[in-house]
């Protein structure tokens, strides 16, 4: 496959920092005890690589990279260390572990399915493992793709999800561990909920036209461990039983990704879905609270500020809304623990951004807006043009919104609006990027990009 290059990057600068200092490294490498060695192993891989992004999102799936020190100007010119071809079509975000950054792609229309592996130091294409075959794509949504959940990297493994069409696991050479396609449920244009990953638990969330469920497969097996049909769904079931044609089911359909939260010393994984969000407990599915709305097709993953749990869904189909959840609740969320809710100016696909007490939208039209987290009050609104689907990142002090025109405009993460750069690049940005140390790692619906300020 041919590869377009700019001012190759041989090394990645915290792989030469660390070259220095190998003499002592290995002496401690000799000096180490059994269990030390492990924690020295690890903590020499983050040395060598900087921090991971192995998840939608990033490694908290918040879009935090707050530690980076990001570039605020770039151009097809400049500060573009790489720049290669993507084979195929997708969404998904990178994912970036060790050195590798894994994405997914659909070829032939989305009859193949691949998962694909570049380096992160010089962009070369690794691994292109074909996972599924399809004989009937289903139909696209123009805003969708067949590939377009995120792929999850754990400990060497990579585990990759098509919705419908299939989820497999992959080692970090490239070799199919398993695969299953036994998740049979309708979705008319394609998936887009990603995995997560909890303890031995792959955390699938599986909202179709048809059926509706939660559930866990074993991460070294693929075999489902618990399944748990979503419940709260009935208005949405009377609409489809008394509705006909292409569009029967679609009040029951959502794409959002779950988010693993902490509370009271305890794991929930809260999936938000059509009518509802639920919280679950990940170890056995069972679920512990949920909250009522009224819409469909869910998209925007829900973050954790404080003790409040911001999720995006709506008020009405046509009225994406946001709710600062209490997530302490037990059963039916009531007054108590529902601490305030909006719709003004509140994106449908674009997650949300939290920094401190701050909290930052950006409309899928192009609006950008900073409210206080703890009440949901305006700080600034801002026209910042263009459309969006991408979710933001926050890096230094700056928060980074990406449009789909390959347009990237960084303001501060403040309370008063501050513009701080514009910048282009070719092609149409529909995934969320990805950060490792100081690079930037963009997809666009052709290549590829690594964005870093030289040295």
């Amino acid at each position: 496959m041919s590869m377009i290059t700019r001012k190759i990057v041989p090394q990645p600068r915290s792989l030469r920092r660390t070259n220095r200092g190998s003499s002592s490294i290995c002496w401690t490498f000799l000096h180490l005890t059994p269990w030390r060695f492990l924690f020295f192993f690890f903590a020499v891989s983050n040395s060598i690589w900087g921090f991971d992004w192995p998840e939608f999102r990033g490694p908290t799936g918040q879009g935090d990279a707050s530690s980076a020190n990001l570039p605020l100007q770039w151009s097809e010119d400049n500060h573009v260390s790489w720049k290669v071809p993507i084979p195929g079509k997708g969404h998904s975000s990178p994912v970036i572990s060790a050195g590798q950054i894994w994405l997914t792609t659909a070829l032939a229309d989305g009859g193949r399915l691949h998962a694909i592996c570049f380096a992160e130091s010089s962009g070369n294409l690794l691994y292109n493992v074909e996972l599924f075959q399809n004989e009937r794509p289903e139909l696209l949504h123009a805003d969708n793709s067949h590939a377009t959940p995120t792929a999850v990297i754990d400990k060497g493994r990579i585990y990759v999800h098509f919705g419908a069409n299939g989820t497999a696991c992959l080692t970090s050479e490239g070799k199919v561990v398993w695969k299953t396609n036994a998740l049979q449920y309708r979705q008319p244009y394609s998936g887009a909920s990603s995995p997560v990953l909890f303890e031995d638990l792959l955390l699938l969330t599986c909202d179709g036209t048809d059926v509706q469920f939660v559930v866990a497969l074993d991460k070294e097996t693929g075999q489902v461990v618990w399944k748990t049909d979503r419940q709260h769904l009935e208005r949405a079931k009377e609409e489809t039983a008394a509705t006909t044609g292409k569009r029967q089911g679609y009040s029951t359909m959502a794409y959002a990704t779950g988010l693993l939260i902490e509370v009271a010393g305890g794991k929930q994984f809260v999936s938000p879905g059509a009518d509802h969000v639920a919280a679950y407990n990940p170890q056995t599915g069972k679920e512990i609270w949920w909250l009522e709305y009224l819409g469909f097709s869910e998209v925007a993953r829900p973050v954790i500020a404080g003790d409040l749990l911001i999720v995006q869904a709506f008020q009405e189909q046509s009225k994406p809304t946001l709710f600062a959840i209490h997530p302490t609740a037990q059963g039916r969320v009531n007054e108590k623990y529902l601490v305030w809710q909006r719709n003004k100016n509140t994106p449908h696909v674009p997650s949300p951004l939290v920094s401190g007490n701050l909290l930052f939208l950006v409309k899928d039209s192009g609006t950008a807006s900073c409210l206080d987290v703890r009440t949901g009050k305006e700080h600034w609104t801002k026209r910042i043009g263009g459309n969006f689907s991408a979710s933001s990142i926050l890096a230094g002090n700056n928060v980074y919104c990406f449009s789909e025109e390959g347009t990237t405009t960084i303001f501060a993460a403040q309370s008063e609006f501050q513009l701080q750069a514009k910048n282009h690049i070719d092609g149409r940005i529909m995934a969320s990027p990805a950060v490792s140390e100081n690079a930037l790692f963009v997809r666009t619906d052709g290549h590829l990009y690594r964005i870093e300020a030289p040295d």
